[in-house]
């Protein structure tokens, strides 16, 4: 795994976890919380991101049949309603399919990091709302050689004392 701070490579072969003590979980009775059920998702649902909305919804993109990113919204993280526009993201500017979602917040912007199905690079998304996205660009590319050579996904973005780390797979 690697880690991107301000769009600069810090480590790579790094893997960051971290536990608060006394802290478990334990699996919902209610599970899966999302199910497929429309066309696009062509009975299947991989990857999500939550995020807490500035509206007070939770806020969950998740990837989605042909690898399209889709929308569901929630009030408790139990009871989900997707968005009936979904999908809300489909291809880059390459037309390349989009998965691996992951999303911030950040000053009343949303942020979402995806990796696309043709060269496996990562690429940034913006929106105001959650659902209609603006491309950024691709922020991160395979390298020549090496453990990140092949493809890139799984980003993980936080916020540290001012700074955007992006860590990635």
């Amino acid at each position: 795994d690697g880690l991107l701070q301000d769009n600069q490579q810090l480590s790579q072969n790094k893997r960051v976890f971290g536990a608060v003590p006394g802290l478990t979980f334990e699996k919902s009775d209610n599970n899966p919380v999302l199910e497929p059920a429309e066309t696009w998702e062509q009975d299947q649902i991989g990857e999500a991101s939550v995020v807490w909305g500035h509206d007070g919804e939770l806020k969950m993109l998740y990837r989605a049949g042909a690898y399209e990113i889709g929308l569901a919204t929630s009030n408790d993280g139990v009871s989900w309603t997707k968005d009936p526009d979904n999908p809300v993201l489909s291809t880059n500017s390459n037309g390349d399919n989009l998965g691996y979602p992951s999303a911030a917040l950040y000053d009343g912007t949303y942020y979402m990091w995806v990796a696309d199905t043709g060269a496996g690079d990562i690429w940034q998304f913006t929106s105001t709302d959650a659902q209609n996205w603006t491309e950024q660009g691709k922020i991160l590319t395979t390298s020549n050689s090496g453990w990140d050579s092949d493809k890139l996904y799984n980003t993980c973005p936080i916020i540290l004392g001012g700074t955007w780390y992006l860590y990635y797979e």
